[in-house]
């Protein structure tokens, strides 16, 4: 599965939320223009390649959760039947 394999190949992150919140401030004038804000914010820090990871975790752990829960759901009718 390639998705499986893209998460673990990469490597831990270390989060600077000092350094995130101190350029979103200086970036303050510039949240009307979302483009901006946000292509700014993501060439300076690895915020978005932080949020990536996060939602690509949380993916990984939703097939894992229903795919626990389709085994569990097939061992219970077996058992059942």
């Amino acid at each position: 599965m390639l998705l499986n394999y893209s998460i673990q190949r990469m490597q831990p992150m270390r989060i600077d939320s000092a350094m995130i919140t101190a350029i979103s401030e200086e970036l303050a004038p510039y949240r009307d223009d979302e483009d901006a804000f946000w292509d700014t914010l993501d060439g300076e820090t690895d915020v978005l390649d932080l949020v990536t990871k996060i939602l690509l975790k949380i993916s990984e752990a939703e097939a894992w959760s229903n795919s626990c829960a389709e085994v569990s759901k097939k061992y219970a009718e077996r058992k059942s039947g």
